[in-house]
């Protein structure tokens, strides 16, 4: 069974949040290892504000797709 992991490669459809340092937000996100670094924030509190990214195509080819797995990372707030 091939397993393959997709990082961001662009923005999608909504960019809501900030990047630090300024930059695109999609490749604030895209790192292998992750780091501290880089990131995107939600400035205002607002909880309808997120990012949507891009991903490129599968390589794996054909075949059923029997397993996805999505991956996740976040900070608290320091207050």
């Amino acid at each position: 069974m091939a397993v393959e992991t997709l990082r961001p490669n662009g923005a999608g459809n909504r960019t809501s949040l900030y990047a630090y340092p300024a930059t695109n937000n999609w490749d604030r996100v895209d790192e292998d290892p992750a780091n501290d670094g880089d990131y995107v924030y939600n400035d205002a509190g607002e909880e309808t504000d997120y990012d949507t990214y891009a991903l490129p195509n599968s390589g794996v080819g054909a075949g059923v797709i029997t397993n996805v797995r999505v991956v996740m990372r976040g900070m608290g707030d320091e207050e």
